[in-house]
């Protein structure tokens, strides 16, 4: 018995110590996750002049933020840069000078254990003034009255104060200035500079996003109705803005449409203080527009969170200081229907609109907000400009109204023909509306009624009303050519 507890013993012991070598070879095998420490002292020089590819994404200034006031981009750029194993100190060059630095973002494609220990963004730019700040002190060539002068800048304030061999000289007007070299520190170019640890040399792929103000972009349509007014052309065009002090060339366009958020207190920390095309119409003056395939649109949609994206399908370039317009859309011959709408609490006149749905071949895909400027050929063929308005964003499916001008042949007319106190808490009011047709045709014309309030009923009327919602209530009333209609309705309310 003792016998075999003693082998039993020597048996555990032998599996215990076979179990910790082979732990002990398992973990000399695994890879060992080490803290590298980075030499800050010596690092690798490398630097990119331009980006490899771009992407631009503008933002629509649809909210008051001061933010979208000076235009808002997210710029993604894509660069090469040749990096040797340990510390390397990168110079990306031709950012926009608009950047909002806090918002930059950098990420190694090649080697995703590569650690950023340091971003800056450098924009001492090359200046007359830069050049002066930078040479107080230190010799300069400065021409006045026609003579050249040498001598030691002591100041740039109200002008320029030399010491020169023959004393010291003040200078208010001169014409030139000549500096022996450029000063250490100023840059042609604004300049991210990278410090980037790494264990892999060779070429790297470097992604830099940054957020930029100076790029803006806006959406104007014009819209081109038959003589009848059943029938529309509508064409959309974007107008993208680059003031943002750079130049993307090549660059993959998309456009954002929405209301986007953002924190007002949260101010960067740099900050750098229409028709188109039309067709003449030469069919007559009942013809309608021409039917024509639908182009193939330049921009794809897609949702994106709660905003509608719309992508350029081609590589563009955005010039510094430019304004470029691109074709969003053109649709022909939608079906549309003239309105007339007497809206007491919005004008004492008729307004007409033109109303149409977001559907068929070239719409039916969500609208950008922008300005709609309406034509309508005359007689002879020849466009005449008609009116503007505004559309908000307009989703698939969505219906469009535009309010193109007040109509000059049909005129109205409230009258408050009764009023009576029905109690502590209630009313009874009497109205007459009084339509004016002074065409050579019927029109109908649609009445708001959008100032009910409390709990209300129509007790007697001459047309049926239609219920729009809690304070709206509408009738449509048609009005012979040359001729008057009038309607009469009692509205009955309590609010209590």
């Amino acid at each position: 018995m003792k016998g075999e507890k003693k082998l039993f013993a020597v048996g555990a012991a032998a599996l215990v110590l076979l179990l910790l070598v082979g732990f002990a070879f398992l973990q000399k095998q695994q890879p060992q996750s080490m803290k590298v420490n980075w030499n800050m002292g010596e690092a690798y020089a490398a630097q990119s002049d331009a980006p490899s590819s771009v992407e631009v994404t503008a933002y629509q200034a649809t909210q008051s933020y001061w933010y979208f006031n000076s235009g808002l981009g997210l710029v993604k750029e894509r660069r090469s840069v040749p990096l040797t194993q340990g510390t390397n100190s990168i110079s990306l060059q031709g950012v926009a000078q608009q950047i909002d630095a806090t918002s930059i973002h950098v990420a190694d494609l090649t080697d995703a254990n590569a650690q950023a220990l340091e971003q800056n963004y450098q924009y001492d730019l090359v200046s007359q003034y830069a050049l002066l700040e930078k040479y107080v002190g230190k010799q300069i060539y400065v021409t006045a009255n026609n003579r050249t002068i040498m001598g030691t800048l002591l100041s740039t304030a109200d002008g320029l104060v030399l010491q020169t061999s023959n004393g010291i000289i003040a200078l208010r007007d001169y014409s030139q200035v000549e500096f022996p070299s450029l000063p250490e520190g100023l840059l042609t170019k604004p300049t991210i500079s990278l410090l980037l640890g790494t264990q892999k040399p060779g070429t790297h792929d470097i992604e830099l996003s940054y957020l930029t103000h100076g790029i803006t972009w806006e959406a104007d349509y014009v819209a081109i109705a038959n003589p009848d007014d059943t029938l529309m052309d509508l064409q959309g065009w974007v107008s993208v803005q680059n003031n943002a002090g750079a130049t993307f060339k090549d660059a993959k366009l998309k456009l954002v449409a929405g209301d986007i958020h953002m924190a007002e207190n949260n101010a960067p920390t740099y900050y750098d203080n229409m028709l188109k095309s039309t067709r003449s119409y030469s069919e007559g003056a009942g013809a309608a527009p021409m039917a024509v395939s639908t182009p193939q649109p330049q921009f794809s949609t897609q949702n994106v969170f709660e905003y509608n994206l719309y992508t350029l399908e081609r590589p563009t370039t955005l010039n510094d200081q430019e304004t470029k317009q691109i074709e969003l859309m053109n649709a022909h011959s939608i079906p549309v229907e003239k309105q007339y709408v007497y809206q007491p609490s919005q004008s004492s006149s008729i307004q007409t609109k033109l109303v149409f749905k977001n559907s068929g071949d070239g719409l039916g895909v969500a609208l950008p907000a922008g300005k709609v400027r309406v034509m309508k050929p005359d007689s002879d063929g020849q466009l005449q400009f008609l009116g503007e308005d505004m559309i908000s964003h307009t989703p698939k499916e969505g219906e469009i109204r535009l309010f193109v001008g007040n109509a000059m042949d049909i005129t109205a007319e409230k009258t408050t023909t009764n009023q009576r106190q029905m109690g502590s808490c209630s009313d009874e009011y009497t109205y007459t509306v009084k339509l004016t047709n002074r065409k050579d045709s019927a029109v109908t014309v649609k009445y708001v009624e959008d100032s009910l309030w409390g709990t209300w009923e129509i007790r007697s009327e001459t047309l049926k009303h239609e219920k729009k919602d809690a304070h709206t209530a509408s009738w449509m009333i048609s009005v012979p050519a040359n001729g008057v209609a009038t309607l009469d309705y009692t509205v009955f309310q309590t609010w209590c």
